[in-house]
């Protein structure tokens, strides 16, 4: 037995070097994708004794490989230029959802928008979905995890103050006539901006508005306003000292009517806040400082983009930006005991333990550490270590040509003591 024990322990060799060649082989393979995590090969020697239930001082029976260890340690970052490029500084993994809700994690984050009718999703480049915290109508992050949705319009919002300073010259003369918006004889001077209505659902919702400031006294004017050529409305009155300080008339209440376009013509009754602060009179021509006012129309939705902590911002066609989602991290007590299936992803196993869940830049529970940040414009190389997968290739090599020389001369020797019998 002793001839064939030492042919098997030599073709044992020969399995475990041509196994570590293969890792070895997938590590260099895959030092340009993204996110990999290289693995390395356990060898255990084998036993007579342990195999036949011997005690001590058993025979060799070669060599045996365990399953590949994962080496989970942090690859570099590599700037992208692709805004849903997503990496994780830190220990943690994003979670993502197949249709039929099968868990899975990875370290790849380069994810991509998915159309959908009334929502987006976020998914990886198979589809699976990103999982996440949802936040509320007014961005307010939630605690229930679930499938990351974004909403691909954002509703808008009625104007409901107005700001604006300006200078009014002091030299002015008082017209003569009663006011007209249609006579510019009549007023001193007049500004525009933009304000939106009430209504909801309509793509464009915004109008016009022109404030005309008349000169009535020395110090004093009278504020009017009109909407898209409608009627106009008093907005109260400016009263300066003799410095030209706005001593009263800084804040105001009007209610303007806002045309709405149709047949035939209806009217909105819409109340707005102004605020004139910063408003002087000073012996310089007249002029608008600054202006602002809280109202957009209705936008959809056209990128998203990601902060350290996994907040998802929706950026929006009418320049809006809104919180809508925070990605999930899952951190497991064994990381190297998940298991490996392609493409990047892991599934958790009785080895790893079961996913905890965790929002990025946030400490775990009592005895774990903080899954990390989240990057965007950013992606994980590959962790795998060219030198000691090149060292490792060469052992590799010369252990499988020794073993090949044992088995070659295992064969010499039983061919020989065959040869004894002729």
């Amino acid at each position: 037995m002793g001839g064939f024990s030492s042919v098997y322990i030599g073709m044992s060799g020969l399995s475990a070097d041509s196994q570590w060649l293969t890792n070895i082989g997938s590590n260099i393979a895959n030092m340009n994708t993204v996110a990999f995590k290289s693995s390395s090969t356990t060898f255990a020697d084998l036993v007579r004794g342990s195999l036949a239930g011997g005690g001590n001082g058993a025979d060799g029976m070669g060599v045996a490989v365990s399953a590949p260890q994962l080496n989970f340690s942090q690859g570099s970052m590599s700037q992208s230029s692709n805004p849903m490029d997503w990496a994780i500084d830190g220990s943690g993994f994003f979670e993502v959802k197949d249709a039929a809700g099968n868990n899975f994690y990875t370290r790849d984050g380069q994810f991509k928008l998915q159309a959908g009718p009334s929502f987006d999703r976020i998914t990886d480049v198979s589809g699976h979905v990103l999982q996440g915290f949802q936040a509320d109508d007014k961005g307010a992050i939630g605690d229930t995890l679930g499938d990351v949705q974004l909403d691909t319009t954002i509703k808008s919002k009625a104007t409901t103050t107005l700001s604006m300073a300006l200078n009014l010259n002091s030299s002015a003369t008082i017209p003569t006539g009663a006011f007209d918006p249609t006579n510019s004889a009549t007023y001193d001077f007049s500004a525009s901006q933009t304000i939106y209505d009430t209504r909801s659902g309509v793509d464009d919702v915004s109008h016009t508005m022109t404030s005309y400031f008349v000169k009535t006294d020395t110090n004093t004017w009278d504020i009017h306003m009109q909407v898209d050529g409608g009627p106009v409305s008093d907005a109260g009155q400016f009263v300066f000292n003799t410095t030209g300080a706005l001593i009263s008339g800084a804040t105001q209440a009007v209610t303007v009517a806002v045309p709405i376009p149709g047949t035939p013509t209806t009217r909105l009754s819409q109340s707005l806040t102004l605020d004139f602060t910063g408003t002087t009179q000073y012996g310089e021509s007249s002029g608008v400082i600054a202006q602002s006012q809280d109202g957009y129309n209705q936008g959809r939705l056209n990128s998203v983009s990601l902060t350290g902590n996994g907040i998802i911002t929706g950026n929006f066609s009418n320049q809006q930006q809104k919180a809508v989602a925070q990605v999930e991290l899952a951190s497991f007590n064994a990381p190297g005991g998940l298991r490996q299936i392609g493409q990047g992803l892991f599934v958790a196993s009785q080895d790893s333990g079961a996913a905890t869940t965790f929002k990025p830049d946030s400490g775990g529970t009592s005895g774990q550490p903080s899954v990390g940040q989240a990057r965007s414009n950013m992606l994980e190389l590959s962790n795998v270590e060219l030198t000691n997968n090149f060292v490792d290739m060469m052992a590799a090599q010369a252990g499988f040509q020794a073993n090949s020389k044992a088995i070659t001369t295992a064969d010499e020797a039983l061919q020989t003591a065959i040869g004894l019998k002729r």
